[in-house]
């Protein structure tokens, strides 16, 4: 087990990966919770974008939508297949509170427990100040005509388990000390948390990307010294090896 000194492991606290874009990642974040039943969720969102989405998203959209239209009347299709394009269906997911933490606040009203939102708000502001550009029409008329070469979600989730593994390397993201910046500090505060309230079955929920092992970045596994048995898939839960 690798720990940075700053840090201290927490064999404890569960590590769920989820894929962003799942489109089935709301029921299967709730049967999980259900399942599991913690009292503490840490969930990949910031304040800061809690806040924005929760008083913002509802004028994205529209704006969104009015944008689409022109976009695609200039492309020459019609508007109900532009907003099915896989790339802009991301999009408007991406303007709405993501799935994990719209399912967890359920939960935790229902059962009393408790959701923390422990992403970085710096980083957060500087992804979120792009959102103008990336629903503008002239943008959205440049992905109309674009093939989606996303992987499917089933090939993700099957990528993710190989990588959290260690079987294949996570490449170096752009803008890598920010990144690694923002793993630190989201470690930061889950120790914090799980410090300052006790929570007997605490999990945190984020992208897949931080329960990696051993690549060019350390993740948030790598500095709580999280077990793999402690890292899950939504997907599938445990991941085998």
């Amino acid at each position: 087990m690798h720990a940075m000194n700053k840090f201290e492991a927490h064999s404890g606290i569960v590590l769920l990966g989820v894929v962003h874009g799942d489109p089935h990642g709301f029921k299967r974040t709730t049967a999980f919770l259900r399942r599991c039943r913690p009292d503490l969720v840490m969930a990949e969102i910031s304040p800061f974008a809690l806040e924005y989405r929760q008083r913002n998203a509802p004028r994205l959209y529209r704006e969104l939508r009015a944008n689409l239209h022109a976009a695609a009347a200039n492309a020459g299709i019609p508007f109900l297949r532009a907003l099915k394009h896989p790339p802009i269906s991301r999009i408007g997911r991406q303007l709405h509170l993501p799935f994990e933490y719209r399912a967890t606040a359920a939960y935790c009203r229902e059962f009393g427990a408790e959701v923390l939102p422990v992403d970085c708000s710096d980083f957060s502001r500087r992804w979120i100040d792009t959102w103008p550009e990336l629903i503008s029409t002239a943008n959205l008329e440049t992905l109309l005509k674009l093939d989606d070469k996303a992987l499917s979600i089933s090939r993700s989730y099957d990528l993710a388990a190989q990588t959290i593994l260690g079987r294949m390397p996570l490449p170096l993201p752009d803008e890598a000390d920010q990144w690694q910046s923002r793993e630190e500090r989201i470690s930061e505060t889950i120790l914090a948390s799980l410090e300052i309230r006790g929570p007997i079955r605490p999990v945190y929920i984020g992208g897949w990307q931080h329960l990696t092992p051993g690549g060019p970045l350390r993740s948030i596994r790598d500095m709580l010294g999280i077990e793999l048995n402690n890292c899950l898939l939504l997907d599938r839960g445990a991941i085998s090896e």
